[in-house]
């Protein structure tokens, strides 16, 4: 696709170091969070005694939907704990447009092609076709329970599976107090949830 040297990383940690790499372009997933909420928890409901990534190592099946809350949302977590990263994304944005593409996971699940094409048009790459019925495992992938205790996979399909509506089985609730609690987020990647 491009002779440029390329990274693919999912740390959190490279908002601190865009000013090695002053030529460097970003680009930053975003998933709405009650969506990604929902994802932890279809990944923890079958590990019973799997203790959080908090201090109190409770265990997550034991936290109450209040205390799932705070896990996800105000601790130093996964989730929580990569907030202040995107906000220094969103800042380099601010400065320099062309420094940083965020692209909304559900955009690229409904529309990988069109998603696919902004991209390589971001970078500068040139047109280049991609088979999304033949995807090749990556040799190297994150493994976040070694990290974050999370027993998430980063295995790449072989196949792209396309939109299906997420399942949620969190309460209302819990999915209000996200976008309450959340609203500079939904604003600037999701102005169609709180309008």
């Amino acid at each position: 696709m491009t002779k440029k040297a390329t990274v693919i990383s999912k740390s959190r940690n490279w908002a601190g170091l865009h000013h090695l790499y002053p030529s460097s372009q970003i680009i930053v997933t975003v998933r709405d969070l009650r969506d990604i909420a929902e994802s932890f928890e279809r990944i923890n409901e079958g590990i019973k005694a799997l203790h959080s990534y908090a201090d109190d190592l409770k265990m997550y099946a034991s936290m109450t939907e209040p205390q799932k809350y705070h896990y996800h949302f105000n601790s130093g977590t996964a989730l929580g704990g990569s907030f202040d990263e995107l906000r220094t994304f969103m800042d380099i944005f601010q400065r320099n447009e062309n420094k940083v593409k965020f692209v909304r996971y559900e955009d690229f699940i409904r529309a990988p092609a069109l998603v696919l094409e902004k991209i390589t048009k971001f970078l500068n790459c040139g047109k280049y076709e991609y088979d999304l019925n033949n995807i090749e495992q990556n040799a190297v992938f994150e493994h976040d329970n070694a990290y974050f205790r999370e027993k998430t996979s980063h295995r790449t399909e072989t196949k792209f599976k396309p939109w299906s509506e997420p399942k949620r089985t969190l309460s209302p609730d819990f999915h209000n107090s996200v976008v309450e609690n959340h609203k500079w987020y939904y604003e600037a990647f999701y102005p169609e949830i709180i309008s």
